[in-house]
This record gives C-alpha cells, structure tokens and sequence, in this order.
C-alpha cells in the first residue's frame, strides 16, 4: 500500500487498526446509519446488527441513492460497499463528505481497502465476519472527529 500503511486486519482506519472488542450491545443507541450496499443479504444481515445494538438504519442500494438519501437523513454515519453498480461507494462518499463532515466506513473485500483508506476513511471487510460490524462501527465513532 501506498503512504506506508499496511492492512494488518480485517479492520483498518488511515491511521492503524480499530480493536473490534470494544462497545457493548446498545453501543449504537440513538445513532443514525446509513448503510450503503447492493447485496440484499448484506443489508439484512448488517442491518439487523446494527438495530440490535440501538442504531436507526436508512438503507441505500448504490451510490447514487445513498448520495441523496445521505442530503436528506443526515447520519451520524454512512457505511458503504465500495463496489456498486452506477455510482460507485468512493465516487458517493466523496460527495456526501463535500457536503460536509461525515463520519463514512467503506464496507468492502480487501481489495478495495487502499481506495478507502487514501480518501481518510476506516475499512471493515464485509467478509471476515459481520457481527464485529457494531463494534467497529462504535470504535470509529469513538474516535471520529468532524
């Protein structure tokens, strides 16, 4: 990877890795997410996650709702594929962070991290195992700042 960094986990920010054994099963509690996928299966199983751990959910399947849905409900978070069809989650982010300070967690294979983390944004691979997802996500929360 460029820049230095390596991805020594499944759970990498820009500035190392995020312990997925922090929080607690309210973690989330009053949070508003945005959760950003074309998997079905995906949005279900990470969906209901987050709302057991107290989270308010608006889902989005591309980018291009995302971006306007994001303009609309105003998450305290936007966890987003990288890879959708249309607009993509990079090109997506980009835009709804130029519309002001948003806290965005790409969620993607490996592959994708660099894409990620060179635009400053935290990376959870989808793949390793979605219940760490709250964790993560309240990890980065935690050490968000606009």
């Amino acid at each position: 990877m460029s820049g230095g960094r390596t991805l020594d986990g499944p759970c990498q920010t820009p500035t190392g890795r995020v312990s997925r054994d922090s929080g607690d099963t309210m973690a989330l509690t009053g949070k508003r997410i945005l959760l950003v996928d074309d998997e079905d299966v995906v949005v279900r199983a990470v969906s209901r996650q987050l709302r057991s751990a107290g989270a308010i959910v608006e889902t989005a399947l591309d980018g291009d709702d995302a971006v306007q849905k994001a303009a609309r409900t105003l998450p305290d978070v936007v966890l987003m594929d990288v890879k959708m069809p249309g607009l993509g989650g990079v090109e997506a982010a980009r835009t709804i962070m130029s519309a002001g300070p948003t806290c965005v967690i790409f969620m993607s294979s490996p592959d994708c991290a660099e894409s990620a983390l060179a635009l400053g944004c935290p990376f959870f691979d989808k793949a390793a195992d979605l219940r760490h997802v709250v964790r993560f996500v309240d990890a980065v929360l935690a050490q968000w700042r606009p």
